[in-house]
């Protein structure tokens, strides 16, 4: 007789690549075929010996997310998305754009945007793009009209 896969093995293998938000392993456990309390319990016991931590994992996807330029708003979007709560989302978002320069992050997103893109409508394509990438408006069009001040 075939022995059904351990739901553990499975969730630390998946984990051995990277950090994983506890909602992307309850759906590959899921997709395996484990029931809801197998699942439950292969988290709770991933949780207690800190191979899963949604708050430290959360964390370092915002981290890794600014250094792509994504603002905010995107930003808290996609952890929402992974199984953060809204809260829990915007109040780590604020932590860690509260330690950075938010237009300056702007601006460097802008400027690698216009090395590459030329033209008459420019300036509209960048404030799409940037608002796109999570930011609020009034900082992209504080941004922009910084960028229009240096081009004058």
């Amino acid at each position: 007789m075939k022995r059904k896969k351990d739901p553990l093995k499975i969730a630390l293998n998946f984990l051995s690549y990277s950090d994983r938000f506890s909602k992307e392993l309850v759906q590959r456990l899921k997709r395996n075929g484990f029931a809801k309390e197998e699942i439950d319990e292969t988290i709770e016991k991933l949780k207690k010996y800190g191979y899963v931590d949604d708050s430290k994992t959360a964390r370092e996807f915002i981290r890794s997310k600014i250094e792509k330029g994504w603002g905010p708003e995107r930003i808290k979007f996609e952890l929402v998305r992974r199984g953060i709560s809204e809260e829990e989302a915007e109040n780590l978002v604020k932590e860690i754009f509260g330690e950075i320069d938010e237009e300056g992050l702007i601006m460097e997103v802008a400027k690698k945007f216009l090395r590459v893109k030329k033209g008459e409508k420019v300036l509209e394509k960048l404030k799409g793009f940037l608002f796109r990438k999570g930011f609020s408006y009034d900082k992209i069009i504080n941004v922009i009209e910084k960028i229009e001040r240096e081009e004058s």
